[in-house]
């Protein structure tokens, strides 16, 4: 066999055997769907989308984007949103994808629990069931009981609670943007700290043999940055009210000249004394007969005169720049509630930042010598 007729029967060989390989081949099943082994969000073209709504039993809540392109709480206020969250959401929605067709049994899918969480994006909706025995979640693309039920391997957090979606952080602004800070005190005069750069040391104009404290303040400094709300109300609540008359008040400067005092008050614990019951003779009924005859101590007697009313909440307001605050503008409506820690762990007083130095030799007067 010469080599022209080799390579014409290797050639026909080749075809034969890619025929038999097409005719062979493994059938799509028929009721194969498009969707399984894409993301939830192959068909949402979520960077166009301008409303987006999550829903999880009872809570439900609603973000837009404005013509600026910043996301906003509809159902909360107004207040800008954590874009932080409003992205994980959404990526871990697009990493997700579809495995497998569950049912298109309406009923089956009736037991399902469709319809616990749902994330609508634009109008397009994501509905969530329960939790799959083997892992992962049951979830239809249309609201429509006909519609088929995926599962998707993601065990999805939707969170409907609204606040939570709001952005809480109070303040903006680093560490070393801070030139200056004063701090005022329950008693006593204020005390100003201040530096020459973000890398010098923080100086004030202090007593002989006084010296600042530095990691209280810079504890302090902290504490302010990072203040976030953890709910709001009315500022014409009484509680925010009575705190207006208990604030503390910490102003810095940034080394661009913009200037931020924060206002932290909470009506402080109280004791009142009960009053006397109309008839004075009904309490002691029955005394005669109890079997402990020894009088109350007076810690005991004093508790049954008195009541001790807990401290309040603890409220923040402030003036100043709005790009060191950026929630400022709301405060027209809105009081901000931080947490109790924020104002129990303020320094008390002047010596909670200024600490007394030993005197040096140098500084110590030599003793008179002795007269003979």
């Amino acid at each position: 066999m010469n080599l022209k007729v080799l390579s014409l029967s290797v050639l026909i060989l080749a075809i034969l055997s890619g025929l038999v390989a097409w005719l062979n081949r493994p059938l799509a099943p028929a009721d194969a769907d498009p969707r399984v082994g894409t993301s939830l969000l192959a068909d949402i073209p979520v960077n166009d989308a301008r409303t987006i709504s999550v829903t999880n039993n009872a809570d439900s809540v609603t973000l837009t984007r404005d013509d600026d392109e910043a996301w906003q709480v509809d159902s909360y206020h107004g207040l800008p949103a954590d874009t932080a969250k409003l992205r994980r959401l959404l990526q871990e929605l697009g990493e997700a994808e579809i495995v497998r067709v569950v049912t298109r049994s309406p009923d089956r899918a009736a037991r399902l629990d469709l319809g616990t969480a749902t994330v609508s994006i634009d109008d397009t909706p994501l509905i969530f069931g329960q939790n799959a025995s083997g892992g992962g979640r049951y979830l239809r693309l249309v609201d429509d009981e006909s519609a088929p039920v995926y599962l998707t391997p993601a065990s999805l957090f939707i969170d409907g609670t609204a606040k939570n979606w709001a952005a809480s952080a109070l303040t903006a602004m680093a560490a070393d943007e801070i030139q200056s800070i004063t701090v005022n005190f329950p008693d006593g005069p204020p005390l100003t700290a201040n530096r020459e750069s973000a890398d010098a040391t923080w100086t004030a104009e202090l007593g002989a043999n006084e010296q600042l404290r530095t990691q209280p303040l810079t504890s302090l400094l902290t504490t302010l940055q990072g203040l976030r709300f953890s709910d709001t109300t009315s500022p014409d609540d009484a509680e925010v009210m009575a705190s207006r008359d208990h604030q503390r008040t910490f102003t810095v400067t940034t080394f661009g000249g913009e200037t931020l005092t924060w206002n932290i008050g909470r009506k402080p614990e109280e004791t009142i004394v009960l009053p006397a019951p109309e008839d004075p003779v009904a309490p002691a009924e029955g005394l005669a007969n109890t079997a402990d005859p020894e009088p109350e101590s007076a810690e005991d007697a004093l508790a049954d005169l008195t009541e001790t009313i807990p401290a309040g909440p603890v409220y923040v307001s402030f003036a100043g720049s709005e790009s060191l605050a950026p929630l400022i503008s709301f405060q027209n409506k809105l009081a901000f509630r931080v947490s109790d820690f924020v104002f129990t762990g303020l320094p008390a007083n002047r010596d909670a930042l200024v600490e007394t130095t030993t005197p040096t030799d140098t500084e110590i007067d030599p003793p008179f010598p002795a007269e003979e």
